[in-house]
């Protein structure tokens, strides 16, 4: 699929919203990249279940970054960990560059912030379902 039906699909799953400035961030990287071909990928991983991707495996989209195994503009070198064949990040709305800078709860299974919904992105973690 291409990548703004890859977009429509996630978001209309309930995975995530983009907004105007991350869509075209999201466009204007693929296109830098040379990609034009994406599918949904589900891992088993509880983490990170599901997020887009094109076909060849170089670039991830996610409800709040992008990661990429080749340089683009806008990104910063992480290292390999924790994606090892994917060491460049994007931040995205409602990235957290530090945990528990905003405030908001740690999810105790991803180890991230849990945004303004009040639910892990990730795992659906709640902090007011917690006993």
């Amino acid at each position: 699929m291409n990548l703004s039906d890859g977009i429509a699909t996630f978001e209309d799953q309930g995975k995530g919203r983009f907004s105007k400035k991350d869509r075209a961030l999201i466009v204007a990287t693929a296109d830098e990249l040379g990609l034009v071909e994406f599918n949904l990928y589900v891992v088993p991983s509880k983490k990170y279940p599901q997020f887009i991707r094109d076909v060849d495996d170089v670039l991830h989209v996610h409800p709040t970054m992008m990661v990429s195994g080749q340089p683009c503009s806008g990104s910063t070198d992480r290292g390999t960990h924790p994606y090892p064949k994917h060491p460049h990040h994007l931040a995205l709305a409602g990235w957290v560059f530090e945990k528990g800078k905003l405030g908001h709860p740690i999810c105790p299974e991803c180890n991230i912030e849990v945004p303004a919904t009040g639910q892990c992105g990730y795992c659906e973690w709640n902090p007011s379902g917690v006993d």
